[in-house]
């Protein structure tokens, strides 16, 4: 939360469509027993799964209530 995460973004685990779908889920949703945190950022969290072996592969949970990089604001036609 000192990075700007609100706890409905880290803990929510109800939403009004079935999990995975839609963006009701916090990110305790996605994180399963064999899953590590790794960077956590005001733009995402990383869930890395595998951690410790050869080929870990890395997940980033991003916050929607923050801008994205890859996102662009459209001003309306005047």
């Amino acid at each position: 939360m000192a990075k700007g995460w609100s706890e409905a973004r880290l803990y929510q685990n109800q939403g009004r469509f079935r999990f995975p779908c839609g963006q009701d889920y916090g990110l305790v949703c996605f994180v399963d027993g064999d899953q590590e945190i790794g960077a956590v950022t005001e733009r995402f969290i990383e869930i890395i799964h595998g951690a410790g072996t050869q080929r870990p592969s890395t997940l980033r949970f991003h916050n929607p209530d923050v801008p994205q990089p890859w996102l662009k604001k459209v001003e309306p036609d005047k």
